[in-house]
């Protein structure tokens, strides 16, 4: 069995992959979203303020005991090692016993005592140096140590007194990143790894001292010395190479994250502020007056509207795929509630990869691949809705070329990204039809068109379907309502994106465009059979929906005339029965190709105009 074996696609724990047979995984104890009576603890914020309030307390722990430990230690080290200077250091100058020994000898015999300079031995200059090396490193660890104490506690003032969870989120991310990012927890254990280099250098010193002034112990030290050294060596290198290694210690990990910031430089990935600001307003929130300059830095928080993004995709990284897919649910379903940065700037939203690493995951596990027809699970039907249309908006955020590009790599990386929406069309409800047609209008225009300012062949293919309906007239009425919704969603998607892409979407050729594609859609609508009252009213709601979302421009140009279309459209509640004699539905038939011919090379043989007997629907229709 290989060494992953047990791992999921995004290498969660070890364990049974529980997606293939039960998936109503719940959230911790304490964390009812069902049963809480307050609303604000049922949102991610207060979910990740739980996750953070425990991170932080490890955090603040452990550096505090590691403070307190090398304090302790320093001290005993630095008690050592003075006493052993007290013997060594007097070795650096002349002996007062043995000068007065030489006055007397020449003063009862002159002449007797030779005249030599005092010569420093070398060995005492190198044990000095190395004793008195441990003792100063020993002490700055003391002194660094004692900074600690007081860091930690300053750092814990400051996430105090702030009772929205959306704002106690951000700051948590705030401190929580600051932390990371000027390596606090790395910081403390290298005054580990310095305390051990004062030790060995003090060893050493003594060593040093012993083979130089008796050999015999000297020796016997160093024999002694040597295995412990290594078995130090050896459990604090195995962890490198093998992370299911137990020998797990301070500088064993700080070495680890060291090798690891290595290979995270080599990729260049650095996180970068968005300068971006949001009105207090809509995090409004009561920070204590006593907190002093703590106010200034809160405020400061309250204007990273990134800090969201970051504490999503946060979430998404850390949450256990096997166990915590309500979380990864929850995170896909608060990313579309970004709109400041959905505006101002969404590619700080596209290049997280994270985000349709995790799309994917949860896609996949709501196919059944078992028959031959690839289906939605039952139990994962709101799931799969949700990530219809989750990935129609993503899809929708406006991109550069190099973006587009990626994006098209990691959507086909781990499977076919058209088998979702697929399999949730087969749905019979028109929830998930809307959905699914949806999410396949955003996949079709990211991988069939090379780029996005181009003319629109999917929607060419989506205009050729239409016109389908009038050629043959032996449709039924589901199939003529699918066609004319996938005709809604795919123009209507188009140009929303066009718009928000600034790339002038009302521009000649496309007013013609839009302007022919209406004049098929009404021919379509009088040819075959009369759509029920209920996909009317499907169809107002499609176009209602995109025309909120849509500028002046553009509602005048294509949203109010399809309205108008589809309200003067006949419907009917019983069995359709044609109106049209064999004759008529040629002669339309031969008009629509003509007509097709001239959309397909971009001319406009049939000026649209505003239909005169409808002028007063788009009040009926949009209120």
């Amino acid at each position: 069995m290989s060494q992953r074996a047990g791992y999921n696609e995004l290498g969660a724990g070890i364990g049974p992959d529980i997606s293939t047979q039960q998936d109503h995984t719940i959230p911790p104890p304490g964390y009812d979203r069902a049963n809480q009576a307050d609303q604000e603890s049922r949102t991610v914020w207060s979910y990740y303020n739980v996750r953070s309030q425990q991170l932080h307390a490890d955090l603040i722990s452990e550096v505090n005991s590691t403070a307190e430990v090398l304090l302790v230690f320093a001290g005993l080290l630095s008690a050592v090692v003075s006493a052993f200077i007290s013997q060594t250091y007097p070795m650096l100058q002349p002996d007062t016993a043995d000068t007065l020994v030489s006055i007397l000898q020449e003063l009862r015999k002159p002449g007797s005592v030779p005249d030599k300079p005092f010569v420093v031995p070398i060995y005492a200059v190198r044990v000095n140096c190395f004793l008195f090396a441990g003792l100063f490193i020993s002490m700055n660890v003391a002194l660094l140590s004692i900074l600690v104490k007081q860091w930690t506690r300053a750092y814990l003032r400051r996430l105090s007194g702030v009772s929205s969870p959306h704002l106690r989120a951000r700051i948590y991310h705030f401190y929580y990143y600051g932390a990371k990012r000027w390596f606090f927890s790395e910081s403390v254990e290298l005054l580990t790894v310095l305390m051990y280099c004062a030790l060995f250098i003090s060893i050493i010193g003594i060593i040093d001292l012993l083979l130089a002034t008796a050999p015999p112990v000297g020796y016997v030290s160093l024999s002694l010395f040597i295995p412990g050294l290594l078995y130090f060596l050896m459990t604090n290198l195995i962890p490198l190479f093998s992370l299911d290694a137990p020998f797990r210690s301070p500088i064993s990990d700080y070495l680890l994250r060291v090798s690891q910031s290595v290979q995270l430089l080599s990729k260049n990935r650095r996180w970068k502020d968005e300068d971006i600001e949001m009105t207090t307003k809509e995090l409004g929130d009561q920070v204590e007056s006593t907190q002093g300059a703590d106010i200034e830095r809160k405020n400061i928080v309250r204007t990273q509207v990134h800090l969201d993004l970051e504490i999503l995709t946060h979430l998404l990284g850390t949450a256990d795929k096997s166990t915590e897919r309500w979380l990864l649910e929850l995170c896909l379903e608060k990313l579309p509630e970004l709109v400041i940065l959905e505006h101002y700037h969404p590619e700080s939203i596209l290049r997280r990869e994270i985000i349709l690493e995790v799309y994917n995951f949860l896609a996949k596990k709501c196919i059944d691949n078992q028959g031959s027809r690839k289906e939605i699970k039952p139990d994962r039907l709101k799931r799969a809705r949700q990530l219809c249309d989750f990935i129609a908006w993503f899809l929708s955020l406006p991109r550069s070329t190099a973006t587009r590009t990626r994006l098209r790599q990691q959507l086909s990386k781990w499977y076919d990204p058209m088998e979702l929406p697929n399999a949730l069309a087969t749905d019979t409800s028109s929830a998930s039809l809307s959905l699914a047609l949806t999410a396949q209008a955003r996949l079709e225009h990211l991988f069939d068109q090379e780029y996005d300012d181009e003319t629109c062949r999917v929607c060419d293919k989506v205009t050729q379907n239409l016109l389908g309906l009038q050629n043959d007239v032996t449709k039924s009425r589901e199939q003529g309502s699918q066609v004319v919704t996938s005709f809604i969603i795919y123009h209507s998607d188009c140009l929303l994106f066009h718009a928000k892409m600034a790339t002038d979407p009302l521009g000649t050729g496309r007013t013609s465009m839009c302007s022919q594609s209406l004049q098929y859609l009404t021919d379509t609508l009088s040819l075959i059979p009369p759509p029920t009252e209920k996909n009317k009213a499907e169809w107002i709601n499609l176009v209602k929906k995109r025309r909120e979302m849509s500028n002046p421009d553009l509602q005048a140009s294509w949203f109010n005339k399809l309205a108008t279309i589809i309200g003067s459209a006949e419907a009917t509640s019983s069995s359709y029965r044609r109106t049209h004699s064999p004759a008529q539905m040629a002669a339309s038939t031969s008009t629509a190709g003509t007509s097709s011919q001239g959309f397909l090379q971009g001319k406009s043989p049939h000026p649209f105009g505003q239909p005169s007997a409808h002028s007063n629907l788009d009040a009926l229709v949009f209120g």
